[in-house]
């Protein structure tokens, strides 16, 4: 039996069992390519109280990585398996595995160029973002988002229906002041003409605003950043 009919085999196991949020993802010949794997015995899920770790290439050209654990020391087996799939390679390594699981799959050396590429995608990311939040109310308000290099902006502010009790009408007052602001492409104690596209323009707006209503720090959006949460360290 080759690896990938041995992974697949172990996947469709694990999705009748102890798959994390089973779905209609797993599925006769799913598994194209074994990209690694390890396992704590050293075979792969051959014996019973082990760990395992596999990358592999699907048969609709994604990646993904598969996890699981068995015990067998209390009462019963204790297992527990998941599976997460990526668009591309670098994102698998990037955020499908710890530094320590790439070391496990003598993966380091590539996730290392993966987050090196990672990095200089956000250093020249265009679109920038950042939330307006009550630091009182610990919730975020709304969100501005702007790009310089193709000068677009956008501010949204979310509905009155999901406000905290009693700061609408503050938030009112704060909305617009930010629109009298960017309709006028005018700041208070601006040193320059500046456009609301402007990295500047919210740092100064940042400054503005010094009242229960803050702005967030600025990030930028990057081809890594997608709905894929996984609450991890990296």
């Amino acid at each position: 039996m080759s690896i990938e009919e041995h992974v697949q085999q172990h996947l469709e196991s694990c999705a009748r069992c102890c798959l994390e949020h089973p779905d209609d993802r797993v599925h006769e010949g799913m598994v194209k390519k074994v990209i690694a794997w390890w396992d704590s015995t050293g075979t792969y899920a051959e014996e019973t109280d082990r760990s395992g770790l596999v990358m592999f290439w699907t048969d609709d050209q994604k990646v993904a990585v598969f996890e699981d654990s068995e015990d067998y020391t209390g009462h019963g087996c204790q297992c527990h398996s998941i599976l997460n799939i990526f668009d591309t390679l670098e994102e698998a390594l990037v955020l499908g595995l710890t530094e320590e699981e790439a070391q496990q799959l003598n993966l380091s050396e590539k996730r290392s160029k993966a987050l090196a590429k990672e990095e200089l995608l956000r250093q020249d990311a265009a679109v920038c973002y950042a939330f307006f939040f009550s630091e009182r109310h610990n919730r975020a308000l709304g969100v501005a988002c702007w790009d310089q290099r193709n000068e677009w902006y956008d501010v949204m502010w979310f509905s009155k229906e999901k406000l905290p009790k009693g700061l609408h009408p503050f938030l009112r007052l704060m909305k617009d002041t930010i629109d009298s602001w960017i309709d006028s492409e005018t700041l208070p104690y601006q040193e320059r003409k500046m456009k609301p596209y402007e990295d500047e323009w919210w740092d100064l707006v940042s400054k503005l605003l010094n009242h229960d209503i803050q702005l967030s720090d600025v990030q930028k959006v990057t081809a890594f950043e997608n709905e894929y949460t996984r609450g991890r360290s990296q």
